[in-house]
Parts: structure tokens; C-alpha cells; sequence
């Protein structure tokens, strides 16, 4: 007798894609190491209809595969996940960071510098601004807008150390300055996430010959592929990140740019591969229990939940390009590499609209939703007539169930009617390595509806997740209404 497949013993094995919609290869352990809520996935082939003429009602069987025998379906694969930080601590990303990249969000590792007061303009470093040493000349990227009275600067590609203890920092955008104290810079200091609108590589090279400006333009010598800078490079940088935009570079060739600097670069170990670095996709490999499914080119959304006492869950809607299927055995899976995840209470939820700050709501749930349109590209070139994933836009929210108050305590209807945007700010845990803050700029209620909870009026609130901020109009480049920080 046939054993019929367990519901419970679903893995869900993903891997970085370097050629998109290509999968990387084979799949190992390690590659399905994180433990996976509720997997499924639901596969809908092209169909095409055959509606010709003909003597009766009945109808022809379709036509799903090419003449050449190529399958071609689009596949749903979601999933949850608990959100807790690496067991091996700050120094490596949690094993949700992959899927949190390949639906629209850029990763970084932080580092810290201490600050004192923060002076000049609306005194807030912006995210995603540089802020540059006025000793050292060296620079780096804000990670999430700060605010007078915090201390604690977290910052991201920085070209050098930074002098300890007295040097002046000046932000690029807000004009914003404020002065290091002694505990001066510090690496490895958690990991950093917020969404971005455009997918980018990362190519490793040797030094250049010149600085390039974001725009220029690099050039494979041997290949003629081509990439854009979305980012400036030194001459001296080994890292620069490119936006592709044709063709495949190969292994071993000198690389040239046409910005006003020229710049030739060579590969380091002469392998100028593009690596995914923001918005990558994913190759997933589904163990279902005795089947075993492969889908490649996959991006999606992620919606946050968190409920009181309970983890906070991500949950991933993905969408990709039918492989493979096969009979197979699961993987054996080896220690997970989690710590246990914080539950949520002691959240610290703050709402500040520049007037007031309420930092005392009652509630019990809170949710973010990213709500990214991801959707499968039609491509007659290929022999699926399928690309892969791209995200075109986004529309996130934010939603939770605060008591009911007086205005004068914390203004819901009026800034909801008044279109008031207000920073908000909440963690998830209180230890080191297993906290996340979840900083957002600039909500602005969309709605607010009349509710119970324990015979109390309670207020189910939306806000929209917006880039303005509510004490300056200033945004840099937007990409910046959500921010993630395990630290």
C-alpha cells in the first residue's frame, strides 16, 4: 500500500540565483536549514484554448506544453517564518535574511558610532544620507534617520575608520552635524534592511583608475555586456555595484567604464561575476515528502505579524518559474542555527507626529505589510516563454489596534483627517543578537474604524508606510519607509 505524504514534513531549500532564473545547482542541508511555517505552493500552467470552428459543443484539449515537449507554469510558493537572530550571533545574518532580500529589501552590516547632540537643520541624520568626517574625510551611510538625543549612529559602507572622540560628522542631505565621542567606531554590530525600488549586483575588481560617478556606464571588454553604477566608486574600492543592463559578463575579462574618469578595472582572481546584492532571486527546491519540486527566478512580498506572547512571524508570497519535478527523499536536516525568537511584548511602540509622542498605546496586534507587486514577465525568447520575478511597486502598511483616547493625549482622528504623518518606532525582543527595531519615517493613517476588545473601545488603525518625514520634506531617494535592525 501506498504511504500517503505528511502535510508536516514539507522543506522548503533555497538557494541565491547568480544568472537569474538559472538554478545554481545542487541542493545540500544547509540550504533548507530554516524551519518553514505552513509551505505551499501552487503551480498554474499557460494554457492556451483551441476555440475553432467545429460541429459541436465539445471541447479540444488544450494546449500546455511547446511542440518540443518544455512545460511552462508560473508558481505561488509561500511561507512563514520566526524571526530571531543567528545563534552564532551578530556577526552572521539569520537564515530569513535571503528571503527578506529577494522581496525588495537591500542588506547591510552595521557598524555604530557614538554621538553627541545632533545640530543644524531639523537636527536628524536621514536615511540612506552620507555623513563624512570632518578629520578623517572618511564616509559612510546612515542606516535609518536619527534623531537628536540618540547616541547611537549605525551607519554602512564606510571607506575607513573614523578619528576617535571629537571629530565632527556632517550629513550630505539634512546639513546635519554632530561630534564622535571616545567610544568611537565599532564593526559588527548587527544587520540592516529597508526596501529598495531597483535590483543591483555586486562586482568584485581590482583597484581602478579613477573614481566613477553613479551613472557611468561599465563595459565588459571581452563580452560587451554592460551595467550601470548605482553607487560611486573609488578608485581604490574592490567592490562596486552595478545595475545590469545587458548581456552576461564572463569570467576573466577586463572591464572598462565610459564615465568622464574612464577607469579600467580588473577582477580580483579574474572573475568579475556579478554577485546578487540587492533584490536577488531565489532558486527554491520544494522536499515534499517523497517529491521533490524545483522553481527558479522567484521574488515576492513579506507581510509581518506579531501577536501578543507570541513570535513575530514573516510571512513570504513567492512568485517563479516552473523547473523540475521528480520522486526523491527529504534532505536530513542538521541543528538549526536560531536562537529561540523573542516574543512580542515590552514593544516600545511610539508614535511622535513632532507635536506629541505617544508612547503608552494598549494593543495586541500589530502588522506590516509590504504588499510588493511581483509579478512572472512573459518572454518569447525563452523556450517556457517565462523570465523570471520582478517587483514592480509597492504599497505598504501598517496596521494595529490601539484603546481608544482622548485627543488631546494623542490626536488619531485629527491627523488621520489632517493627513499628519508620524515616525513610529517598536522592537521585538530586548537582548543583544536577538532584538529587532522596526523604525518607520513617516505613517499616515488611511483609516480608522471603531472596535471592541475586553468590552473597551479600541480603534482599528491603517496607516500607509510613506518616505516623508513630518519634520522635513527632504527625502533621499526615497527607499526608506521601513527599517529593519537586528542588533
Amino acid at each position: 500500500m501506498v504511504s500517503p505524504q505528511l502535510l508536516i514534513a514539507k522543506q522548503i531549500a533555497a538557494k541565491l540565483e547568480v544568472v537569474e532564473g538559472t538554478s545554481p545547482g545542487s541542493f545540500t542541508a544547509a540550504d533548507a536549514l530554516q524551519r518553514v511555517i505552513q509551505p505551499s505552493i501552487a503551480v498554474t500552467p499557460f494554457e492556451a484554448s483551441r476555440d475553432f470552428a467545429r460541429a459541436s459543443f465539445t471541447h479540444p484539449p488544450k494546449v500546455l506544453a511547446s511542440d518540443s515537449g518544455v512545460q511552462s507554469a508560473r508558481c505561488q510558493t509561500t511561507f512563514g517564518v520566526e524571526l530571531a537572530g543567528h545563534s552564532s550571533g551578530l556577526g552572521t545574518a539569520p537564515l530569513w535574511s535571503k528571503y527578506l532580500k529577494a522581496s525588495g529589501f537591500r542588506e547591510e552590516q552595521l557598524k555604530t558610532l557614538t554621538i553627541g547632540a545632533i545640530t543644524n537643520g531639523d537636527a536628524v541624520f536621514l536615511h540612506g544620507e552620507t555623513v563624512t568626517g570632518g578629520t578623517s574625510t572618511e564616509t559612510a551611510t546612515v542606516v535609518s534617520d536619527t534623531h537628536n538625543g540618540t547616541t547611537t549612529l549605525y551607519i554602512a559602507r564606510d571607506s575607513g575608520t573614523f578619528d576617535v572622540g571629537g571629530e565632527v560628522l556632517t550629513g550630505s542631505v539634512s546639513g546635519c552635524v554632530a561630534t564622535t565621542t571616545a567610544a568611537s567606531q565599532v564593526a559588527a554590530q548587527g544587520w540592516g534592511w529597508w526596501p529598495v525600488t531597483i535590483p543591483t549586483k555586486k562586482m568584485t575588481v581590482s583597484s581602478g583608475s579613477a573614481t566613477q560617478a553613479v551613472g557611468d556606464i561599465l563595459i565588459g571588454d571581452t563580452s560587451g555586456a554592460r551595467a550601470r553604477f548605482v553607487e560611486s566608486a573609488l578608485a581604490a574600492d574592490t567592490s562596486i555595484y552595478l545595475r545590469l543592463l545587458d548581456g552576461t559578463f564572463t569570467d576573466g575579462e577586463a572591464v572598462s567604464s565610459n564615465g568622464a574618469g574612464g577607469g579600467a578595472y580588473t577582477a580580483t582572481g579574474g572573475t568579475p561575476i556579478l554577485a546578487a546584492d540587492h533584490i536577488p532571486t531565489l532558486t527554491f527546491q520544494a522536499y515534499m515528502d517523497g517529491q521533490i519540486m524545483g522553481i527558479v527566478g522567484n521574488r515576492g512580498t513579506v507581510s509581518f505579524t506579531f501577536e501578543h506572547g507570541k513570535p513575530a512571524i514573516a510571512n513570504f508570497d513567492f512568485q517563479g518559474v516552473w523547473a523540475s519535478v521528480s520522486d526523491g527523499a527529504n534532505l536530513t536536516l542538521g541543528t538549526y542555527p536560531a536562537k529561540v525568537p523573542p516574543v512580542f511584548r515590552g514593544a516600545q511602540f511610539t508614535l511622535n507626529d513632532g507635536t506629541l509622542s505617544h508612547a503608552n498605546a494598549r494593543f495586541n496586534s500589530l502588522a506590516i505589510d509590504m504588499a510588493s507587486a511581483a509579478v512572472v514577465r512573459d518572454n518569447s525568447n525563452k523556450a517556457t516563454g517565462l523570465q523570471s520575478c520582478v517587483i514592480d511597486g509597492r504599497e505598504p502598511s501598517l496596521t494595529f489596534n490601539p484603546d481608544k483616547i482622548d485627543e488631546a493625549v494623542y490626536p488619531f482622528y485629527d491627523n488621520w483627517l489632517n493627513g499628519t504623518t508620524a515616525r513610529a518606532s517598536w522592537r521585538l525582543g530586548s537582548t543583544s543578537g536577538n532584538k529587532i527595531e522596526f523604525r518607520a519615517p513617516a505613517t499616515q493613517f488611511s483609516g480608522i474604524a471603531e472596535g471592541t476588545r475586553d468590552q473597551r473601545q479600541i480603534l482599528d488603525a491603517t496607516a500607509m508606510l510613506t518616505g516623508g518625514l513630518q519634520v522635513s520634506s527632504t527625502v533621499v531617494g526615497g527607499d526608506n519607509e521601513l527599517v529593519l535592525l537586528l542588533v
